[in-house]
């Protein structure tokens, strides 16, 4: 995370998590400072994906542990599948966040401090609450909107328009009349 107080957003496919390895560790973060980092897994073509032995969360550069927690600072990871079939499984092992996968059955098989998300679960190991506490977006914008028109047309005076986002950074500008 670079920013403290911002949003990191990674992009992954279920073979790129595959490819991760033993340990992640998630650094950048500081207490007193709501930055959060959201993983998004394409689960296209995939029915399985089994999560890295320990994701785990550093703050001021020191390790947050999976054991039981009393204060909610350290919940700023989100894992977010997309695209995930009825019946799929994913395997979480140690690790800090927030497992969002619809559709899935999650299945978690060491201490996970988070909250998940999910079709069905199975747990083997311990779960402990630990609550999102980081940021999904800024809660303003800015943006520029230029209207051009053809040759010889123009609107009538005092039209107004509104302008709507409807996702996936696509707005849409129509008549308010």
């Amino acid at each position: 995370l670079n920013d403290p107080d911002g949003l990191g957003v990674v992009n992954l496919t279920a073979d790129e998590v595959k490819a991760l390895g033993t340990d992640v560790n998630f650094y950048g973060f500081k207490k007193g400072h709501n930055g959060s980092i959201i993983v998004n897994v394409n689960m296209t073509d995939r029915t399985s994906v089994s999560l890295p032995d320990r994701a785990l969360l550093f703050i001021d550069g020191e390790k947050q542990d999976t054991n039981e927690v009393t204060e909610f600072s350290a919940g700023k990871i989100i894992w977010n599948f997309t695209n995930v079939s009825p019946g799929t499984t994913i395997t979480a092992k140690q690790m800090s966040g927030t497992i969002i996968a619809l559709n899935a059955t999650v299945k978690m098989v060491s201490n996970l401090n988070g909250t998940v998300i999910a079709e069905n679960t199975e747990n083997t190991g311990e779960t402990h609450r630990s609550d999102f506490t980081g940021i999904i977006k800024g809660d303003s914008t800015s943006f520029g909107v230029t209207k051009s028109f053809a040759e010889g047309s123009e609107w009538p005076d005092e039209t107004s328009y509104k302008v709507t986002f409807t996702g996936d950074d696509l707005w849409l500008l129509t008549s308010a009349d």
